[in-house]
């Protein structure tokens, strides 16, 4: 487990499983090595807070295109 951004808020261009892209705000958790139900082979996955859904998400890091800490121009 990695904890390197302890509850730092992000904005993470995310392609999920179906081949669906979109923005997600985002508090990050933890960076781990595992697999989940839709990712069933083992990768790096990021755990975050999901700020609009308002629950806890794991996200693949290889369909993660883009990140961005809010209040930065990059």
């Amino acid at each position: 487990m990695i904890n390197f951004l302890p509850n730092k808020k992000l904005r993470i261009l995310y392609e999920n499983h179906r081949g669906e892209r979109n923005w997600r705000n985002v508090k990050f958790r933890e960076l781990y090595w595992g697999k989940t139900e839709y990712y069933p082979d083992p990768g790096f996955l990021m755990s975050v807070y999901d700020l609009d859904k308002k629950e806890v998400r794991e996200f693949s890091c290889k369909h993660i295109e883009e990140i961005q800490l809010p209040g930065t121009n990059t």
